[in-house]
This record gives C-alpha cells, sequence and structure tokens, in this order.
C-alpha cells in the first residue's frame, strides 16, 4: 500500500497539515520543535486503529494482490466507516518475521543504544526467520524492537549450530567419519547490511554464549553496545511499504 494523502488536525502545536499527490518517500522536515515528531507519532497511532471522524484522515491506495482483493473499490478514503474498518483488517493481520506485509515500519528512534536482557534458551525454540511477531510489532521504536532482534540473532546462529550437530551425530549413526562443512553463513545478509550502513565498522561475530554481538573497527572486535550515538538533524522520516524483507 502507499499513502496518498494525508490530513492531520489539532496535533500539539500543529492546527492543521494537509498534504496530497504523495510520493513514495515523504521528508518532514523543520527546526526543533515545529511539531515533527508529534506528526509521526499521531500517524502511527492512527495506524494502530483507523478510524473514521478521527483528527487524522487518509487516503490509501493498494500495492499489492492482497490489498486489491480486501479492497474491491481500489483506494481507501478513512474519512468514511467500510473503507477505515477495510484498513484496519489489512494493518492487524498477523505478521511473520520474515514476511512483513502491508504493514507500517516504525524508523523512528531516540539515538540511543539500552542494555539488552539476556535471552535464556530452551530445548525448543522457533526459527527466528518463521516466527510469529504479531501484527503491532513493527510500530514500535527502534529501542524497542533492538532487543528483539538482537535475541532473534542468538536463536538464529544457535539454530544452525544445532542442525549441524544433529546431522553430525545421524552420520556417525550411518558409520561415516566425515561431513560436509559448506554450510552457510547465517550472519551473511546482517553482516552485508551492517557495513553498507557503517562503514568502516564490519558486523564479525554473534557470541551466543557470552550474548554479544561484536563488530570491528580498526582491527579491534567491539560490543555493539559501544556504537556511537547518532546525533539529530532536525528531521523525520516516514516510509510507507507493501513489503520488508
Amino acid at each position: 500500500m502507499r499513502l496518498a494523502a494525508l490530513t492531520v488536525k489539532d496535533i500539539g502545536g500543529l492546527d492543521r497539515v494537509e498534504v496530497a499527490d504523495l510520493s513514495d518517500v515523504v521528508v518532514f522536515a523543520g527546526p526543533n520543535g515545529v511539531g515533527k515528531t508529534r506528526l509521526i507519532h499521531a500517524l502511527i497511532q492512527f495506524f494502530r486503529d483507523p478510524r473514521a471522524g478521527s483528527n487524522n484522515h487518509l487516503i490509501v491506495e493498494p500495492t499489492s494482490d492482497i490489498e486489491r482483493t480486501a479492497w474491491p473499490g481500489g483506494r481507501l478514503d478513512t474519512s468514511n466507516g467500510d473503507d477505515a474498518q477495510r484498513l484496519r483488517e489489512v494493518l492487524q493481520r498477523p505478521q511473520r518475521r520474515n514476511r512483513y506485509r502491508s504493514t507500517v515500519l516504525n524508523f523512528e528512534s531516540d539515538r540511543s543504544i539500552r542494555q539488552v536482557k539476556p535471552f535464556t534458551f530452551s530445548w525448543d525454540f522457533a526459527d527466528p526467520y518463521e516466527e510469529d511477531v504479531g501484527w503491532v510489532q513493527s510500530y514500535s521504536f527502534l529501542h524497542d524492537r533492538f532487543q528483539d532482534v538482537q535475541h532473534s540473532l542468538f536463536k538464529l546462529v544457535e539454530s544452525q549450530r544445532r542442525k549441524i550437530a544433529e546431522q553430525a551425530v545421524q552420520l556417525r549413526a550411518e558409520g561415516k567419519a566425515t561431513m560436509p562443512l559448506d554450510f552457510a553463513d547465517p550472519l551473511e545478509k546482517f553482516k552485508d547490511a551492517f557495513s553498507r550502513l557503517l562503514a568502516p565498522k564490519r558486523l564479525v561475530d554473534v557470541n551466543v554464549k557470552t550474548q554479544q554481538i561484536l563488530y570491528e573497527l580498526d582491527g579491534e572486535k567491539r560490543p555493539i553496545e559501544t556504537l556511537e550515538e547518532i546525533k539529530g538533524v532536525g528531521s523525520r522520516f516516514l516510509t510507507w511499504r507493501s513489503r520488508f524483507r
């Protein structure tokens, strides 16, 4: 889905914001204190529970087959109660971690990295790629999702190690003395994304035993908690995507 137009009224110091013919990427820019964050928070809150008659009014266009099927009339106008209900039904569908569909991804952050609570492993845990995360997970702030992401990386690495161990036991039971070691690095995609975002820093290791994620800078390995805070630049971004991988 894509946001085609929005009208927001009476949000903090903002009497009215009305914009039409929005592009795929929308940037709200201005000095500190003018209401950028309040505007984003108001929109996020509306996406959580779209209702006609509120101070927010959106026009949303379908971009996927799921949305076109759910919205036979095409674009939705949330000032109409039936359209608001159709949008709510799509937004509140359960999501899987690797298959976000027709939802909001909130990238707002207070630019801090918080201490992560240890993850307690059990004998059986879900594959993080296939794990159900509900529909509201992606609406949270980045610092609220940071712990969940780290725990998912721990589970991803530990899951592969258990599968390798099970394969080794099975091969030995079959009388074999060797096994192939050409398994993929489960962190490859994350390492690539980390390097693209934070070069020259490189993600190098996830230590499940100590529950640390390590990156490398100038030949030195450091825990991810030591990443420098990002200074504010006085702008906010609202990114609306119909699909995230």
